[in-house]
């Protein structure tokens, strides 16, 4: 007896029979699965780099749109060691009233940089990634959006649809551009969490109609589900 009750406590298998032993597998994934979630819940989530590093709004990572000057922009990228191994005395076009600058960052998740001066003033700035960012690092980086533009249909073909959307952030300062990466039925959820970004803009010359926020678009109402017509609702 005392050896069967050593069995229960230290090889339950061992004394399990036909069915009961196969519950155990279950049992163990299910242990597994829960402290999957638990993990993934508290863990924090990876950088997707999207700071402004102090500066307001349009601003990525003290690069603020209106406001830095070419000579500026320059020491800001060295000094933070943004961009990947290139000679940006090389890429600089000579001084005149526009200039384009474009580089790769150096860190993943890695982005394409395309900065626009004018008069000597940083007016635009994009990121395109080249690796997988989601709304859900974006939304975690700024909060929720304070407009949209009414979502797309990207095409359609046997009652699914290619969805884009366009955010936007901050009043419009910061555009972001998304889609889904597979086609949604009608029904499914249209702007959701899951659709990859493809690319961030960072303007200074917002072009808004009064009280409506930036042209074409409507205040954030959160997120819709798929019309039949590729809008949200």
């Amino acid at each position: 007896m005392f050896r069967r009750r050593l069995l229960w406590l230290v090889f339950p298998g061992a004394v399990l029979r036909g069915a009961a032993v196969s519950v155990l597998p279950v049992l163990l994934l299910g242990g597994l699965s829960l402290l999957a979630v638990f993990l993934g819940h508290y863990l924090p989530s990876p950088p997707v780099y999207l700071e402004s590093n102090g500066c307001p709004q349009p601003c990525w990572q003290g690069l603020q749109v209106g406001v830095v000057g070419l000579e500026e922009a320059l020491d800001i990228i060295k000094q933070n060691n943004l961009a990947s191994s290139v000679s940006f005395e090389d890429a600089v076009p000579e001084a005149g009233r526009t200039a384009v600058l474009e580089w790769r960052t150096n860190r993943s998740p890695v982005y394409n940089v395309r900065m626009r001066f004018r008069n000597d003033r940083l007016t635009r700035l994009d990121l395109i990634p080249e690796e997988p960012v989601l709304l859900a690092d974006v939304f975690g980086a700024f909060g929720p959006p304070s407009h949209a533009v009414l979502c797309q249909a990207g095409g359609r073909q046997a009652g699914s649809q290619f969805l884009a959307a366009t955010l936007y952030f901050f009043d419009g300062a910061v555009e972001v551009w998304s889609f889904a990466s597979t086609r949604i039925q009608d029904g499914g959820w249209q702007v959701n969490p899951e659709m990859a970004v493809s690319r961030l803009t960072y303007r200074a010359d917002v072009v808004q109609l009064a009280g409506m926020g930036p042209m074409g678009a409507q205040p954030w109402r959160g997120f819709g589900r798929v019309s039949r017509l590729g809008y949200c609702r």
